[in-house]
């Protein structure tokens, strides 16, 4: 059975340019960008992670167990309004 239980010190990343994510195959050599890392953090004990002011785009969001291992990628929009703050829930499994 699975076991759902939050995760403490996992690596979490935001990168930029996730277009390989979206596609069916990858980059041509030709056509690879140099992926950026704009912000990055460990889980809290219950599971938890928090990024401010994250720019407005397309990015990755990575978790990662010793920031090597069993790595998930979700693909995220931010939209951004000046002002205003916004929670998001994001649940991943590490590995899947």
């Amino acid at each position: 059975m699975y076991n759902a239980r939050p995760l403490e010190h996992v690596l979490v990343e935001i990168f930029d340019h996730p277009q390989y994510l979206m596609s069916d195959r990858s980059l041509q050599p030709a056509t690879q960008v140099t992926e950026k890392r704009p912000a990055a953090c460990l889980t809290s004990a219950d599971g938890k992670f928090c990024f401010r002011d994250l720019r407005s785009g397309k990015d990755e969001l990575r978790s990662s167990l010793d920031g090597d291992w069993n790595i998930s990628h979700v693909y995220v929009v931010v939209g951004k309004k000046a002002g205003k703050r916004k929670s998001l829930q994001v649940k991943m499994s590490v590995g899947t």
